[in-house]
């Protein structure tokens, strides 16, 4: 098998998710109703497990030692040496979502019942145990509103997100009034305290997204669907910074830079504006612009990457407000996903017609052109150690690759054409 790239295998059906283990060891995907399993090292397939109610989300535990998979009606944990046995089940309400923790030891799973009540849990990714279990009913609103007639409202909560250091979950529920207008109302949850969760607020607006501030537990980032954002204290609701997209109202999904100064929103009219998230000024804007999609920042914070079919991808550098062109000739296919390697050196980008391409995010040069798959490229994940890259298409293929081996051939071609 070629040193450089491994195809392990593929699902019945596209990946929505790809990951890899944090000691490198171990590569899973999940499609709607399978997990696959791989050794990194060689590429063997190891196990096929079949999820009858559907794949709602995976994890390796910090550790490496298990895998936790949320699945319709349940959460197991898979122990990551033979035979990779359930060593831990729970079972749950329909899931609709699952949320994990950024230290990988805490899933938020959120599900319904048939009493119309909604139950928000968060498990334990290594022993599958509810720590804490908030009921919510899904019409909690009907005495203050007066309502009598629960078949022209609806609620729902969304947007489980916990803070950086784990120990805080802020979510969303929203409901629509019998009036057809959608209003909402954030929650936090202190993870390790038995207290019941308390109200952030009662926004006016419906929230299309809301998180922790990357760096900051204390604060809250809220995007409404009127493309107002807002920066609110945890413990007071304050706003602390308020930005109003004025007559050019942008309500898509925001990208937030790492160390949380800086956020990016594409607004409704093709265009994109990154922002100060201290001051609110917007820093940089780029309009005329179709299908225009947020990539992913560097782990510093310092670039943004954005795509759009129509121009070439652009690099904001936050530190000099400028983007800087990928590349001088216009991709004629969309980058589907990227990722930046562990040292933001280098960015990784997959596209509609199967290849991966590896830039050098100094100065924009284009490093490899791979062409292993045949279908569009789905993810692309760089592995923590930053020696290895892999991608998954829409057939299901995943392929392995030692960048070490890439850039040891680009190094080489360099001096070939000298």
């Amino acid at each position: 098998m070629d040193k450089k790239s491994r195809r392990l295998s593929f699902l019945k059906s596209s990946i929505h998710t790809l990951l890899v283990s944090p000691d490198g060891l171990w590569v899973a995907s999940a499609d709607e109703d399978s997990v696959i399993l791989w050794r990194a090292e060689d590429g063997l397939l190891v196990k096929d497990w079949n999820v009858p109610l559907g794949v709602c989300g995976m994890r390796f535990t910090p550790e490496s030692r298990h895998l936790a998979i949320c699945s319709g009606d349940r959460l197991v944990v898979r122990e990551m040496q033979h035979p990779f046995e359930i060593v831990a089940e729970t079972p749950t309400e329909a899931n609709r979502s699952c949320n994990w923790s950024p230290d990988r030891s805490l899933c938020a799973t959120g599900s319904e019942d048939d009493h119309e009540v909604f139950h928000i849990r968060i498990h334990s990714t290594r022993t599958s145990e509810a720590m804490s279990h908030h009921l919510f009913p899904l019409y909690p609103q009907l005495q203050d509103l007066r309502l009598t007639d629960r078949s022209r409202t609806s609620g729902n909560i969304s947007g489980a997100r916990f803070s950086h250091d784990s120990r805080r979950l802020l979510f969303t529920y929203w409901y629509l009034r019998t009036d057809d207008e959608a209003e909402s109302v954030s929650w936090i949850c202190d993870v390790y305290s038995t207290a019941p969760p308390r109200k952030l607020m009662n926004h006016g607006l419906p929230v299309t997204n809301s998180r922790f501030n990357p760096t900051d537990s204390t604060q809250v980032f809220i995007l409404l669907q009127d493309g107002t954002f807002q920066v609110r204290d945890v413990l007071s609701g304050t706003a602390l910074t308020i930005v109003s997209p004025g007559e050019e109202p942008g309500y898509r999904w925001p990208l937030y830079s790492p160390d949380g100064r800086h956020f990016a929103t594409v607004l409704t009219e093709g265009t994109i504006r990154l922002y100060n998230v201290e001051t609110g000024a917007a820093l940089i804007t780029l309009t005329r612009l179709s299908r225009v999609s947020l990539g992913s920042c560097s782990p510093d914070g310092t670039r943004i990457l954005l795509t759009s079919p129509d121009t070439p991808a652009q690099l904001w550098d936050s530190r000099t407000e400028q983007p800087r062109v990928l590349s001088l000739a216009a991709h004629i296919n969309m980058v589907e996903a990227s990722a930046f390697s562990p040292d933001g050196r280098y960015i990784a980008t997959g596209y509609e017609d199967g290849t991966v391409r590896l830039w050098r995010a100094e100065d924009g040069t284009c490093i490899a052109i791979l062409t292993e798959h045949v279908a569009c490229v789905t993810h692309v994940v760089c592995f923590e150690d930053g020696e290895t890259l892999c991608s998954a298409a829409k057939d299901g293929t995943v392929h392995i690759r030692r960048l070490r081996a890439l850039l040891s051939d680009h190094s080489h071609a360099d001096v070939t054409k000298t």
